[in-house]
């Protein structure tokens, strides 16, 4: 994403179409332009795909977009506070989206209950009774009917879910993060522990959340390793370990300024380019073949005069690797007044 000449917002897609098993270059790369589906969208570089649909954030509204058939509806957010998250969820077996509306103002004293709406379903938000005082860090995923985000909870919180360890001193925000699930169809949240911290010895590996072959996972991550847990089993909270050495090529030393965006379908993790680029690079790493493989997708220079963005830098890159197509329309997706 850049800026325009008139500062609008300008999205450039690019869509890798086919890899061959005894390849080690993808064969094509198909870029094309796509505007912003509002002029006062708030992009979020955390922003998810979920079933084909991807949500943005206005001043006074939810912005749900539909990139195949290019259509977009805002809805009202609720009246709950100006610092608001909105996950996007899906449950596959009632073919049901639902978003849900959380503060995030870590003002404990001024705690808001969480708000949920069912589109289509001509209601308006209503109040999740049931949810537990937590705090969402941006970034979210919906798998399986499942939402799962990265949230803080209070000390008095995570001591009713966790034992205490020590006695109550100064503990880091860090002790009291947790991954908490939303299930979109019986609306029931339940906490996560991480599964691991990278230790004082590896403070330079990043952490986040992602999805591999289906399932959650949590990675702790640099350019020459990765650090991978798969959540195995929600509710006995069950992870799968590996840890993957990237091998010694050329093209581990480019990784250094890209961060680890998701993996395929097939296993395969996905470095973009980082933050300030000026070129549009991908590198797949494949830990099986022990290979890595660079696309690029087009020169700074190139998108500025396709496009007609101006000298700023990209703003993100980011890739979203189970994105679907979805043909359903959003026009008949209303809600009632918001409360």
């Amino acid at each position: 994403m850049a800026k325009d000449d008139q500062q609008k917002q300008v999205f450039c897609i690019f869509c890798i179409l086919s890899f061959h098993e005894n390849s080690t270059n993808y064969s094509d790369v198909n870029h094309f332009h796509i505007m912003h589906p509002t002029k006062d969208c708030q992009y979020d570089y955390y922003n998810a795909s979920v079933n084909g649909l991807v949500t943005f954030k206005t001043e006074t509204g939810i912005v749900i977009w539909n990139p195949t058939i290019k259509e977009h509806i805002t809805l009202p957010q609720p009246k709950i506070s100006k610092h608001v998250r909105c996950f996007l969820g899906y449950d596959p077996k009632e073919n049901t989206y639902k978003i849900l509306s959380i503060d995030f103002c870590k003002t404990w004293e001024k705690y808001q209950k969480h708000k949920i709406l069912t589109l289509g379903s001509q209601e308006s938000w209503r109040v999740i009774t049931n949810s537990p005082d937590h705090y969402p860090r941006r970034g979210y995923y919906c798998i399986n009917g499942v939402v799962y985000y990265r949230a803080y909870i209070t000390y008095e919180e995570y001591h009713k879910i966790y034992p205490p360890f020590i006695k109550e001193i100064e503990l880091d925000m860090r002790l009291n993060e947790i991954i908490m699930s939303f299930d979109v169809r019986s609306e029931q949240f339940k906490s996560i522990e991480l599964p691991a911290r990278a230790n004082q010895y590896e403070s330079k590996l990043d952490e986040s959340l992602m999805t591999y072959q289906g399932k959650l996972a949590w990675v702790c991550y640099n350019s020459n390793m990765i650090k991978l847990w798969v959540l195995q089993d929600l509710e006995k909270q069950e992870w799968s370990k590996n840890e993957f050495v990237l091998p010694n090529l050329p093209q581990r030393d480019l990784l250094g300024s890209a961060k680890l965006s998701g993996a395929t379908s097939t296993g395969e993790f996905i470095y973009v380019s980082g933050k300030y680029f000026k070129d549009i690079s991908v590198f797949y790493y494949d830990p099986v073949r022990e290979t890595i493989t660079s696309v690029n997708g087009l020169e700074y220079e190139k998108f500025r005069s396709c496009y007609g963005s101006n000298n700023d830098e990209m703003a993100c890159l980011r890739s979203y690797p189970n994105h679907i197509e979805n043909l359903m329309s959003l026009r008949n997706i209303m809600c009632s007044p918001i409360v």
